[in-house]
């Protein structure tokens, strides 16, 4: 009887030191707990087999399935009366699924993380883009301000040059105009002058004429006079009348 007692002890032994030492195919293994009442046998074998994630870490997927197999595992043993391994199953649940949501907790918080990390960075960068366009407009401001007051002062000289030619050009003007004024005045005193001196030569051409045309018409006036003038009457008119005609 106790032969027969160690070589069941001797047989477990050994599959549990066989399902350590392999990975247990979690599909499987769930498929054997989940079936309607399943056998006290069958859970400690798949409790066994679960042991092998003591030491060795399981992947994410892993977990996902170590959670279903122990839920299932504490209803099992529940079911069947075994309440102690049904609670440390359960325990085992329980840690395993604080743990998964620890690090999905620790997984959104890295990546929120990230993604402030990155906004702070895009808003660095955007703040220095922003303050190197406000230096590029405030030194194309400068330039712009420097531009317009040499402009300012380019345009003043000019002013005051053309000013400076136009004050020149009036007093040229002013000085032209005085000159014509006084050439047309003394033009004008000359046109005068001709026209009196012509109209003085004319008028002194004329005075022989009409000297001569009175001379004889005053000849012919004393020589009518003398004719009818009788004689021995009137000898003191005759005598000034000849006298006349002796002169002319």
């Amino acid at each position: 009887m106790i032969k027969k007692f160690l070589t069941i002890v001797s047989c477990c032994v050994i599959i549990s030191v066989f399902a350590l030492a392999q990975p247990p195919d979690l599909n499987k293994l769930i498929a054997n707990i989940t079936v309607a009442a399943p056998p006290v046998e069958a859970l400690d074998l798949a409790a066994i087999q679960l042991h092998y994630f003591d030491s060795i870490t399981p992947t994410p997927d892993q977990e996902k399935q170590m959670l279903v197999a122990y839920k299932a595992l504490s209803a099992g043993f529940a079911a069947n009366v075994h309440y102690k391994q049904g609670y440390n199953v359960f325990q085992k649940y329980l840690n395993l699924k604080e743990k998964i949501l620890a690090g999905e907790k620790a997984a959104v918080i890295a990546k929120l993380q990230n993604e402030y990390k990155e906004k702070d960075k895009a808003d660095e960068d955007k703040v220095v883009s922003l303050q190197n366009e406000v230096a590029q407009l405030n030194m194309d401001t400068e330039g712009y301000i420097s531009k317009r007051s040499g402009f300012k002062n380019i345009f003043s000289i000019v002013i005051v040059a053309l000013s400076m030619m136009f004050a020149a050009s009036l007093f040229r003007s002013g000085v032209r105009i005085r000159s014509l004024s006084a050439e047309t005045k003394a033009n004008h005193d000359k046109l005068a002058e001709n026209h009196r001196i012509a109209s003085l030569g004319y008028v002194a051409g004329g005075i022989p004429d009409a000297i001569d045309a009175n001379r004889i018409a005053i000849d012919k006036s004393a020589t009518e006079a003398i004719q009818f003038i009788p004689d021995g009457s009137g000898q003191q008119l005759r005598s000034a009348l000849i006298e006349i005609k002796k002169i002319l």
